[in-house]
C-alpha cells in the first residue's frame, strides 16, 4: 500500500539517507544491527524498494550467509547467490537477479558457506562489491549482527555508509553501546541509527 504510514516511513528514510551527506556518494550502503531480531532484513529490504521506486537501478545483497532470509520474503530461490557468484565469474549475470519489483535486483546469500567470515573478508568479495558498484545505482547490504559475528565490519571498509537498527524496546543500551565500540575499535563509524518498532503511544 503505498499510501500507508509504513510505505511514507521508508520515503522518508530513503530521503534522510539521500540529504545526510549531499556533496559526497553514498552508492553503497551496508546495514546492520547489534543483535539479531531488530528488523535488519526487512528494513533494509523496504530500503531497498523504496530506492528502486524512485527509478534507481537498485541491488540489495544478501550478506547474512549464517541466517540469510531475503530470498523467503522475496519468494525467490537462496541459489545461486554471493557464495557462487564470488566463485564462479560466468554466473555474473545481473538481469538473473532482476525481481517482480521494477528496478530492484537480489542477490541472495547462496550455498551454505562453512566460513562465512572468510569469505566476506576476503579479495574476491572485495573486487565483487567493486564490479557491482559500477553496475548499479544504489547497492543495499544486509549484514550479520555486530556482536554476534565480526562479518559486518569485513564488508564496512569497502561501502560508503554504515546504518545501525536499534529496535525501541528491545535494544538494550549495553548492546548497543557495545556494537559502537566494536565499530570504533575498527574505525568504523556509524553515518546514523535506524529506529524501528516505534509506538509513539508508549
Amino acid at each position: 500500500n503505498p499510501l500507508s504510514q509504513g510505505s511514507e516511513a521508508y520515503r522518508r528514510l530513503r530521503t534522510n539517507v539521500d540529504y545526510s551527506a549531499p556533496d559526497s556518494s553514498r552508492k553503497m550502503i551496508l546495514i546492520t544491527s547489534a543483535e539479531p531480531g531488530e528488523g535488519k532484513t526487512v528494513i533494509s529490504l523496504n530500503l531497498a524498494i523504496a530506492n528502486a521506486q524512485l527509478g534507481r537501478k537498485t541491488l540489495f545483497i544478501d550478506a547474512d550467509m549464517r541466517r540469510p532470509a531475503s530470498h523467503q520474503l522475496m519468494g525467490i530461490f537462496r541459489e545461486p547467490g554471493l557464495v557462487d557468484w564470488l566463485f564462479d565469474e560466468n554466473m555474473r549475470n545481473h538481469e538473473s537477479l532482476s525481481t517482480h519489483v521494477e528496478n530492484l535486483y537480489l542477490l541472495p546469500a547462496g550455498k551454505a558457506a562453512p566460513n562465512p567470515s572468510e569469505l566476506l573478508g576476503s579479495r574476491r568479495m572485495t573486487e565483487l562489491l567493486a564490479h557491482l558498484k559500477v553496475n548499479f545505482d544504489t547497492i543495499i547490504v544486509d549484514s550479520p549482527p555486530l556482536l554476534s559475528v565480526s562479518d559486518a565490519l569485513l564488508i564496512a571498509s569497502s561501502v560508503d555508509m554504515v546504518l545501525q537498527i536499534v529496535s525501541c524496546g528491545e535494544t538494550h543500551w549495553v548492546a548497543l553501546e557495545r556494537a559502537q565500540e566494536v565499530l570504533m575499535d575498527a574505525g568504523i563509524v556509524a553515518a546514523g541509527f535506524i529506529l524501528n518498532r516505534f509506538d509513539s503511544k508508549r
